[in-house]
């Protein structure tokens, strides 16, 4: 059912019932309908709710207010909300450290070598900075929330994924070859510690990821306006 504002059920009342009579029922008025007189009519409510109103479209991009907390490790990647909670107190310390993202980023190339080598650095840190862009569009007005947020995080998924980087195929093939046959060939003592080694690099690279990227939309926040942002982003599409 529709709602019907207060104004409007005022004149409605007002148009069409007149007072109780000595017997306290509520009768309508014979010339309600048709008599002209300084109270408003049924027919002028008709005209009133028919009148067609002027729309007005606000110059410029419409911006989602929800833009300016878009969190792609919230929805869309594995990241609990204790552990959430636990980067963001790290993130706040990182942010006080102007050369903490410098630091952070060599870590994350030491670990993406002993984690997974056949990412290429390069492929990393281009679909990192084309995450935070995604968000940063959103700012702008080039998307909504949820979609840059959806980008971002398909973004960053694609950073640690080597089949979406540029490295041959033919040197994916050899290194899986190679890999293959090393695991083959391990003790149950190799295995353990090949297997702790990459679980404690993948958890390095879990909280690197995190920071990294709100640092470096920190540091892209007020450097790119709309115009700029679609063309990176643009670009980015190309690269998967």
């Amino acid at each position: 059912m529709a709602r019907i504002s207060t104004a409007i059920m005022t004149v409605l009342l007002a148009g069409t019932l007149t007072a109780c009579e000595d017997d306290g029922i509520v009768r309508a008025d014979k010339n309600a309908a048709t008599e002209e007189t300084a109270d408003v009519t049924l027919g002028d409510i008709r005209s009133m709710i028919n009148e067609p109103r002027e729309v007005v479209i606000p110059d410029g991009p419409q911006i989602d207010p929800a833009a300016m907390n878009i969190n792609p490790f919230k929805y869309g990647l594995e990241y609990n909300y204790k552990e959430r909670e636990a980067l963001d107190r790290l993130l706040i310390q990182a942010r006080a450290d102007v050369h903490y993202l410098s630091r952070s980023l060599e870590a994350t190339r030491e670990s993406l070598g002993a984690y997974s080598p056949q990412i290429l650095w390069q492929d990393y840190l281009s679909f990192m900075d084309c995450a935070v862009k995604y968000d940063l569009g959103a700012r702008h007005g080039l998307s909504s929330a949820s979609a840059a947020q959806a980008k971002a995080a398909e973004f960053v998924e694609h950073a640690l994924d080597p089949d979406t980087g540029t490295r041959p195929a033919t040197e994916l093939t050899k290194y899986r070859e190679d890999r293959a046959e090393l695991l083959a060939n391990e003790s149950s003592r190799e295995k353990y510690a090949r297997e702790q080694l990459e679980e404690e690099e993948l958890n390095k690279l879990r909280t690197r990821n995190y920071l990294n990227y709100f640092l470096l939309r920190d540091v892209f926040a007020n450097s790119m306006d709309a115009e700029a942002l679609k063309t990176e982003l643009d670009a980015c599409e190309a690269l998967v």
